[in-house]
C-alpha cells in the first residue's frame, strides 16, 4: 500500500508487443457524452476521481505520436442507480474489442477466486453471524505504477 492506494503492475503477456489503435472505436462509444446532462455528470465523475487521486491526465509526451503501439484507449460507458437520482457510474470496459482484441487479452490470466454462491450459502450456517461489505470505489483506489514502455 502506498498513499493510501494499493499498487500493483499489469501482469502483461508481453510488454512488448504493440497494440492496434483503437482510438476512433473509443470515441464512438462515447457518443452518449453529446447529451448535456451526461456530458455534465460525466465531467464531474472525471474531475472526482482526478482530485481523489484515482487517475491522472495523462502526459503531453505520452500523448506524441511517438507512443504508437503502445497506448489503448479503455471504452466506457454510464449507467444511473435506479435508487440514486442523478448518480452516475461510468463503467470501463476492458473487454471490449474494437479491433479483434481487448485490453484483458493483452493480460496474462490468474485462477478464479471467486466464491461459489452455493458456497457462501452453506457457510453462513457455520456461524451465528455474517458480515457483508462493500468498499466504495474500489477499482478506482488500485493504482498501477507508471511502467518505461
Amino acid at each position: 500500500m502506498k498513499n493510501g492506494h494499493y499498487e500493483i503492475a499489469l501482469p502483461f503477456k508481453n510488454w512488448q508487443r504493440s497494440v492496434s489503435n483503437n482510438h476512433v472505436k473509443a470515441e464512438q462509444q462515447a457518443m452518449w457524452l453529446k447529451n448535456p446532462t451526461f456530458h455534465d455528470d460525466y465531467k464531474i465523475f472525471i474531475h472526482n476521481i482526478v482530485v481523489k487521486g484515482y487517475a491522472q491526465r495523462v502526459p503531453n509526451h505520452q500523448r506524441a505520436t511517438g507512443y504508437e503501439g503502445k497506448k489503448w484507449f479503455i471504452p466506457h460507458h454510464r449507467i444511473y442507480h435506479p435508487q440514486k437520482a442523478g448518480k452516475i457510474c461510468v463503467v470501463f470496459d476492458s473487454s471490449a474489442k474494437p479491433k479483434g482484441n481487448s485490453f484483458n487479452d493483452q493480460l496474462m490470466k490468474d485462477p478464479d477466486l471467486t466464491n461459489s454462491h452455493l458456497g457462501v450459502l452453506s457457510r453462513f450456517q457455520q456461524e451465528c453471524m455474517a458480515v457483508m461489505a462493500d468498499i466504495k470505489a474500489i477499482f478506482h483506489q488500485v493504482k498501477i505504477p507508471n511502467c518505461n514502455c
